[in-house]
């Protein structure tokens, strides 16, 4: 008995031992596992970003088997072969052994040594690395701890600041202010203060009107100011940031004002702290193209210490770094809205002050310098002088004048509407036996009609506007205005009854007293120039104007095919002295009529669509279009001798490098941009609907999951597709039509700049590089110029809406198309293939023509990559040999 007892015994022990284990066990499993947080050290050179706001979360990277979860993976800059310090804090560490603690970059295993400042706190020195590696924290063999770090090489950016007026600024302070903050991505800022500058078509006590909320555009007054610096500093640095110190703007809340990714910016004066933070700030939106934080569903407004935010910050996050080190920067001194100076265009723009015996006032100058031609458009400028107080407009509506009248008509429309139905419905009642029926009929068709004859009489009363349209004569609105002022103010003069001329011509506009007046002359304007009682030559007047360059002095006559000013010297006898000849540019080119013209190669760049964001990828670069349907104003049709919409040269400057293969005498941008509504995409809700529905590329080249695709909602729910059936393949003919027509005003245009005197286009050699929509406005170019010019090579590159226009192999050396594979049942995964423009075969060309993206470059493709002009460097290095091969010239 006493056997069974002690068994008993022994056996609620063991039971006793057993739940204590247990016990300890949960013990130890509730409490909180051991984790390494990384944090800013103190005395750190560079930045130190840690994930701190919910809205922000995505930008971070998640470490799904973090032993404490949440945990975003914060993110360290460090100088390019530089050292730094981070702190590494540890939580849940009571019974943790440090011995048994340590940190090691992912790669190489490398272990880094560690100083303990107190028993939860320890400072890491990071060595110098050229490459980004993850760090890691172990403990007992159990990783514990992640953080990622970024070295970055030095980059340094000059600014200049212009004040307006004196200003006692510490620059050295002020630099060393802003440098702090820059110093997060490794950007060092020079800072140079140039001379007070003054000018007397500007007041320096202007206060700026209040420019646009999302820093898309300058406002009129900046670039008057831009343009009067520019005009007397014609050698600025053209790869630096400017900055006027100005007294303030109409708004006493804001301190400054620069459009994004560019080079132009505004800064009211202030103390030097706030100055230095107002300058970061605006460096900010041009040289790192930073949205506001609060943009894009961010964070609060002022709920966070980002240098973005307001009031103030000084803080970036790694997203911003990279935005600062990203390479398509832009020194650019010009908005994208507005129109930049180039030598072509249909109409040459001239101003001059003229005494009252239509003699030019030359003022204590020479007659060149009196006579000012800023500018070329592809239209005369658009004025009404209305004296009629029914045809005044009250407001627009759609783009079009709404005045009295349009009331008037309206009421008679009603009136007569409302009787014609009286008479219609009594005539139904007598005609018809289903009275009711025709009466439904009827009534449906009022309402399909009223809005028709509502917009038809809108139209037919805006039709009077003609009768005040002011072809040549006064402009009142100009009435007092500095000749600079009536050039900025006819430089942002839209012709929207007439966008395109036909034929060269000239606009001259002249200033008698305070009155303005223009005139429409032909593209040759002969000037007379006689001595005055000092013997000088200065006294000049408009001659003449014509359509032919006419020298009789040397025996020259040619039909003018650009804009030229010739000077007539005549003597007390009435004869020629001498004869003068001036491009609309001012360069003299009298000596070089009878010179012999030499055969030219000719480069050509035509861009496509231009997306209004900027970001690291192509895609980032549709965030606008995306989210807000901004987009920008169809191609003026303009050329240009650089890139003026920086479309080619911040992607690794390819055209660059394509220069350097074709090796042209001349080089030209064209602007084939145009509404996404002229793509097959046909409008920005279906472009948006298939890029956000359309897979992104597959993580394993061998393993594709992407050829089928859950489509967007409709009534039924959503529904399973073949994700090649979501490209857009059926071809919009209205819209490819609609640019390459505009490409014919480009041709016109380039041929134009060819055939400037003493050049001719004949022996030259064109050779073009066509991207995206650009194909369609490159194939108007080629019509315009054929049998005016030779043709070289022509490389395609991601064309929209290939099948439609044709390319003649037969006049071409080259053509090439370059892109993705684009073949049902045969092509790349559609998770590779190229969605903003889905490549098919350009019309006219053969297979044998076609290149295609290499699969080596598999990260380099996708709905948007396969279509970025930025990962197409490729084709340059294409061996001889191979197809796609640039022969260098």
């Amino acid at each position: 008995m006493k056997y069974v007892v002690a068994a008993k015994k022994g056996w609620w022990l063991l039971v006793l031992m057993c739940l204590l284990i247990l016990k300890v066990s949960a013990q130890e499993n509730g409490s909180a596992a051991p984790v390494i947080l990384f944090e800013a050290h103190p005395n750190q050179q560079f930045g130190f970003d840690a994930f701190l706001y919910k809205e922000w979360s995505s930008e971070y990277t998640t470490w799904e088997n973090a032993p404490q979860k949440p945990y975003k993976i914060p993110v360290k800059s460090v100088g390019f072969g530089q050292t730094d310090l981070v702190n590494a804090r540890l939580v849940n560490s009571d019974t943790l052994r440090m011995d048994s603690l340590s940190f090691r970059i992912g790669e190489n295993n490398q272990e880094l040594a560690f100083v303990v400042k107190e028993r939860s706190l320890l400072t890491l020195e990071l060595p110098p690395m050229s490459k980004s590696y993850l760090l890691k924290a172990f403990y007992r063999g159990r990783e514990i701890g992640q953080l990622n770090v970024v070295p970055y090489k030095l980059r340094t950016e000059k600014v200049y600041l212009i004040p307006l007026a004196t200003t006692r600024v510490n620059i050295d302070s002020l630099q060393a202010k802003i440098n702090r903050i820059y110093r997060q991505a490794n950007v060092q800022v020079q800072l140079e203060l140039l001379p007070v500058f003054t000018h007397d078509e500007w007041d320096a006590s202007t206060l700026l009107d209040n420019p646009s909320e999302i820093h898309e555009r300058y406002s009129n007054q900046m670039h008057d100011l831009r343009d009067l610096y520019i005009e007397t500093h014609p050698d600025i640095d053209k790869k630096a940031y400017y900055l006027f110190l100005v007294p303030g703007f109409t708004d006493p809340g804001m301190r400054g004002y620069m459009v994004r990714n560019k080079a132009l910016g505004f800064v009211k004066v202030d103390k030097s702290p706030r100055l230095s933070q107002t300058i970061a700030r605006q460096l900010g939106y041009g040289m790192g193209f930073f949205k506001d934080s609060w943009m894009d569903e961010g964070p609060e407004k002022g709920t966070t210490r980002n240098l973005m935010d307001l009031p103030s910050g000084s803080e970036m996050n790694h997203k911003q770094w990279g935005q600062l080190r990203f390479s398509a920067h832009s020194y650019s001194l010009f908005d994208n809205y507005e129109d930049v100076r180039t030598n072509n265009g249909f109409v040459a723009y001239y101003f001059w002050k003229e005494k009252e015996n239509g003699e030019l006032d030359l003022g204590n100058g020479n007659f060149l310098a009196a006579i000012k031609h800023p500018y070329k458009k592809n239209y005369l400028s658009y004025h009404l002088n209305i004296d009629n107080i029914l045809f005044r407009p009250l407001f627009t509506l759609g783009g079009k004048f709404i005045n009295s009248l349009h009331f008037v008509m309206l009421v008679v429309l009603v009136f007569l509407l409302f009787y014609g139905g009286r008479k219609m419905n009594r005539w139904i009642d007598k005609r018809f036996k289903r009275v009711r029926l025709a009466r439904f009929g009827w009534r449906l068709l009022q309402i399909g009609a009223v809005p028709y004859l509502i917009y038809l009489m809108v139209l037919f009363v805006n039709l009077g506007y003609s009768w005040f349209e002011v072809r040549s004569g006064k402009l009142d609105e100009m009435h007092g205005l500095s000749i600079n002022r009536a050039i900025g103010y006819m430089a942002v003069n839209d012709n929207v009854k007439h966008p395109n001329e036909v034929d060269l011509s000239s606009e001259l506009v002249i200033q008698r007293g305070k009155t303005w007046r223009k005139e429409e002359r032909m593209p040759v304007l002969y000037f007379a120039v006689r001595k005055d009682k000092n013997g000088e030559w200065n006294k000049v007047r408009l001659q003449a104007h014509s359509d032919s360059l006419v020298l009789s002095t040397r025996d020259y006559a040619q039909k003018a095919e650009s804009h030229y000013m010739v000077f007539n010297y005549i003597d007390e006898k009435g004869s020629f002295e001498q004869q003068r000849v001036f491009n609309h540019t001012g360069n003299e080119i009298t000596d070089k009529l009878n010179i012999p013209d030499p055969a030219k190669r000719i480069l050509l760049f035509v861009n496509g669509y231009r997306p209004t964001s900027i970001g690291h990828t192509f895609e980032e670069n549709f965030a606008d279009i995306k989210k807000k349907g901004l987009e920008f104003p169809d191609s003026r049709n303009l050329v240009y001798t650089f890139d003026r919409y920086e479309y080619w040269r911040p992607w690794n400057a390819i055209d660059l490098k394509f220069q350097k293969r074709i090796n042209p005498s001349e080089t030209f941008y064209a602007d084939g941009h145009f509404s996404v509504s002229t793509s097959n995409h046909r409008s920005l809700i279906n472009f948006t609907t298939t890029s956000a529905a359309y897979p992104k590329r597959c993580s394993h080249n061998k393993k594709h999951h992407c050829y089928t695709s859950t489509s967007a909602k409709n009534f039924l729910g959503n529904r399973t597709v073949r994700t090649i059936n979501m490209h857009r393949v059926r071809p919009n003919k209205s819209g490819f039509k609609k640019r390459l027509k505009s490409g014919h005003i480009a041709g016109r245009n380039i041929y134009q700049m060819l055939n400037e005197v003493p050049n001719r286009s004949e022996n030259d050699t064109l050779y073009i590089v066509a991207h995206s929509m650009g194909y369609a406005y490159a194939l108007g170019i080629i019509e315009e110029l054929r049998g005016k010019i030779q043709f070289g090579s022509f490389y395609i590159i991601a064309p929209e809406n290939a099948s439609v226009g044709k390319v003649h192999l037969s006049e071409w050396q080259d053509v090439w198309q370059y892109g993705s594979r684009f073949q049902k049942g045969r092509g790349d995964a559609p998770c590779l293939l190229d969605g903003v423009a889905p490549q098919v075969k350009a019309n006219g060309l053969q297979n044998e023509n076609r290149v295609y993206i290499p699969e080596k470059l598999y990260k380099k493709k996708g709905f948007f990559d396969s279509h970025f002009i930025g990962y197409y460097s490729w084709v340059l290095e294409i061996e001889k040999g191979r197809r796609g091969y640039i022969a260098p010239h």
